[in-house]
């Protein structure tokens, strides 16, 4: 039931629409939200990995805009075709996703609420490729009581596994693993785990306990941009003091995204 009022209670356009609810018995309750064409992000990153590095169109940063020829849609998005799903919009990119992301956690932490459970699976895609939140099953309003261990593994912060009380910060946290998986499109701790005893029975009890004591954060690649890399990971810092706030991370990746067509458009000129 806290799912369910929470969704409806929600109202941004990076969290998923809530549409109403449906049922057989009272039991077996369940959410009915607006329609995310393109799946979660979790599949879209999985599905580039499947792709040579030349065909992977999701990069950090947007490719090259289309010309006049591409297709436009009936509000005159420009949109291109990519092999996967449908269309996807002239300018979609992991550095789009991550600010919508943020964005909708500035909204939520606005109202003193902390989600848990940031991870690809809960990030989901509309026609366009806008990334919106969902899944407020285990979300709740900030406590100084809180220390339920809650959440998925390989996403929780330290201060969660240590029992500690937490904030939005720990929110943050998971933030940052997410930006390693969207850098490595793979699941956090999967390169990691190589360095850990290949006999480990419950590779999660030792990731929890690794994390909590500070021997093990999530790794990124070389292609990885400089200026992302630096904000993913202040999000990883083991202090949660030190974690930037989800509005000074939606800041930081907004102005990036200005940065970046501000220095392609004087490139197009140029050319």
């Amino acid at each position: 039931m806290r799912e369910i009022r929470l969704s409806a209670y929600f109202h941004h356009p990076a969290i998923v629409e809530f549409v109403g609810i449906s049922w057989l018995t009272l039991k077996d309750m369940s959410i009915v939200t607006e329609f995310m064409v393109n799946g979660d992000v979790y599949s879209v990153l999985r599905h580039q990995r499947q792709l040579p590095s030349h065909d992977q169109w999701l990069r950090w940063y947007p490719l090259v805009a289309p010309d006049e020829s591409d297709h436009k849609d009936q509000n005159g998005t420009s949109s291109i075709t990519l092999g996967f799903h449908s269309r996807v919009a002239s300018s979609p990119s992991k550095l789009s996703m991550a600010l919508q992301i943020a964005q909708a956690l500035v909204y939520l932490h606005s109202m003193r609420v902390v989600h848990r459970d940031i991870k690809s699976q809960n990030v989901v895609l509309n026609t366009l490729f806008t990334a919106k939140l969902c899944d407020f099953g285990i979300s709740r309003r900030i406590s100084l009581l809180m220390t339920a261990n809650k959440g998925t593994i390989a996403y929780m912060a330290p201060e969660v596994f240590q029992g500690s009380k937490y904030t939005e910060r720990a929110d943050m946290y998971s933030f940052g693993v997410l930006l390693s998986e969207m850098d490595k499109l793979d699941s956090p701790y999967v390169g990691e785990l190589d360095d850990i005893d290949s006999d480990v029975t419950f590779p999660e009890a030792k990731i929890a306990l690794m994390v909590a004591e500070g021997s093990l954060k999530p790794q990124f690649t070389k292609a990885m941009p400089s200026e992302i890399l630096h904000l993913a990971t202040s999000c990883l810092a083991f202090d949660p003091s030190l974690r930037p706030s989800a509005e000074q991370v939606a800041d930081e990746l907004s102005r990036l995204i200005q940065h970046h067509r501000a220095a392609s458009i004087v490139q197009s000129d140029v050319v």
